[in-house]
């Protein structure tokens, strides 16, 4: 089975994981989403239950996790602790520019 969350990439670290709980759960209580494991034994009315568990994945993740803006120079790698580190660089290299010690060019290098 594929991956839903492969399909459309959602901003997992601003996801509201409470609401996407709330919402997964109510959505599950709606009849046709209702499964008795002991009663589902054929493969085909597994790999029904399966799809209608991907359908309510999806759409509670449609409705609470917010999705990345994708630009042509978009880096999906690209976190906040990376920003972070690339602000320190900077910080340190304008340093050593103003003044060429030593222990300046240590920090930036």
């Amino acid at each position: 089975m594929e991956n839903p969350l492969g399909k459309m990439p959602y901003n997992l670290e601003k996801a509201d994981w409470k609401e996407f709980d709330r919402e997964l759960k109510d959505s599950s209580n709606l009849a046709e989403f209702q499964w008795n494991p002991t009663a589902s034994s054929q493969v085909e009315e597994l790999e029904k239950h399966a799809e209608n568990l991907q359908i309510l994945i999806q759409k509670a993740a449609e409705k609470t996790i917010p999705k990345r803006k994708a630009f042509s120079r978009s880096k999906p790698w690209w976190n906040d602790h990376i920003s972070e580190l690339r602000k320190i660089l900077s910080r340190e290299k304008n340093r050593w520019k103003k003044s060429h010690t030593e222990e300046n060019h240590e920090q930036y290098q």
